[in-house]
């Protein structure tokens, strides 16, 4: 059984590379939406964004969806991760506001 640590420099690593290769992708002049790319809060966020398997190496940083799991008590928001992830199974076969909440590809929500 693999052994699972949780290593600072490594999640720090890969939040800088995601805000980068986010913020890349928004900067182009032919981006969809204009807006200064996620930024990790801090606290719990579930971050997704579309790969294709047939398309090996190919990532759509405008894709990229962040939903923030708790308040600043600890508390959901919304859903658990679990719940989360028992909506997006779905994604293939559903379309719904559930999912599109969620969902990466969706155009950000400006309020």
């Amino acid at each position: 059984m693999p052994l699972w640590r949780f290593r600072a420099g490594a999640f720090d690593n890969m939040r800088e590379h995601l805000q980068r290769k986010h913020a890349e992708a928004l900067a182009q002049p032919d981006a969809p939406f204009v807006g200064a790319g996620w930024r990790y809060s801090g606290r719990p966020e579930m971050v997704s964004f579309m790969a294709y398997r047939d398309l090996p190496g190919v990532i759509d940083w405008f894709s990229l969806r962040a939903v923030r799991l708790v308040d600043a008590t600890g508390n959901y928001l919304d859903r658990s991760l679990s719940e989360i992830v028992e909506v997006m199974s779905d994604w293939r076969d559903l379309d719904n506001d559930d999912i599109r909440g969620l969902a990466p590809g969706e155009p950000p929500i400006v309020v």
